[in-house]
């Protein structure tokens, strides 16, 4: 019976980490394989007076400099229906999705915390009573149904895929709506029209989350730093707004697995 709360409450915590897509990084970003060359003049106006944006090279610029930051800390809400889902969460980033790290802290509507981790390629979760307030560790690569889910999540958890996906659900390239300055950042305001089923299909959420109730475009407004990271994203899912906020670019951070006292058998969860 807790199978598809537990799922549920997995698959929520990831993507809230993913922070609507806008988190991870890969080692794609650098790969001359996937990515997408610049002549030396468009490379010069990258460079100069923080970047000229546009539909060819977005996903190779704004990866380019996430990999270069290294690190970031993401505020998400959502709110749903007046009450509201909260999360934070340290992010570091690597070039290889499995070494990147993750260690976040969901509240949900009721009070119920969840806390999440995401180390050396393992997905530690922490449902508090459900878990018996310690960490289960899923491997993506058994065999249980939340693992296959959590893994489906993960293989899209790197940046460029995810800003690659931006890319490709965009009804058309925005133009800069002026600026606004976000923590002492002046930031450049773009709105993205998105196709929301071929978002969440190159995101490889499509099977995580039911599409009926969200509509076909999705307005995704991207407050970008003259370094080419963001600083806001705002987004409604139907009724559902979104804020997420970006901070500590490039600041140190250690993120750790649990303890071995910290961690119950995954028996735990009924599956």
């Amino acid at each position: 019976m807790k199978s598809p709360i537990i799922k549920s409450a997995a698959a929520l915590s990831l993507a809230l980490i993913l922070g609507v897509g806008i988190t991870g990084c890969s080692a794609a970003a650098n790969n001359p394989n996937n990515s997408t060359e610049l002549s030396s003049s468009e490379q010069n106006t990258l460079e100069s007076a923080g970047g000229e944006l546009n539909e060819e090279n977005f996903a190779e610029v704004l990866a380019d400099a996430a990999l270069a930051a290294g690190t970031v800390h993401i505020e998400q809400t959502t709110d749903m229906g007046g009450q509201s889902i909260v999360s934070s969460s340290d992010v570091v980033l690597s070039q290889d999705v499995s070494h990147s790290a993750v260690a976040s802290v969901m509240t949900v509507p009721g009070g119920s915390v969840f806390e999440s981790r995401f180390v050396d390629g393992v997905f530690y979760l922490n449902l508090g009573e459900l878990t018996e307030s310690k960490f289960v560790a899923v491997e993506p690569s058994s065999t249980n149904p939340l693992a296959e889910q959590l893994a489906q999540v993960i293989d899209q958890a790197d940046y460029l895929a995810q800003v690659r996906a931006l890319a490709a659900a965009m009804h058309h390239f925005p133009k800069a709506e002026g600026t606004e300055e976000i923590d002492g950042v002046e930031t450049t305001i773009y709105t993205l029209m998105l196709e929301t089923e071929l978002l969440l299909e190159r995101q490889g959420l499509d099977s995580l989350v039911d599409t009926s109730a969200l509509p076909e475009m999705l307005d995704y407004v991207l407050y970008l730093g003259s370094d080419n990271l963001p600083r806001r994203i705002l987004m409604e899912l139907g009724d559902t707004p979104v804020e997420v906020n970006y901070t500590g670019w490039g600041a140190e951070l250690d993120i750790q697995a649990p303890s071995d006292d910290q961690i119950t058998e995954s028996d735990v969860l009924g599956l």
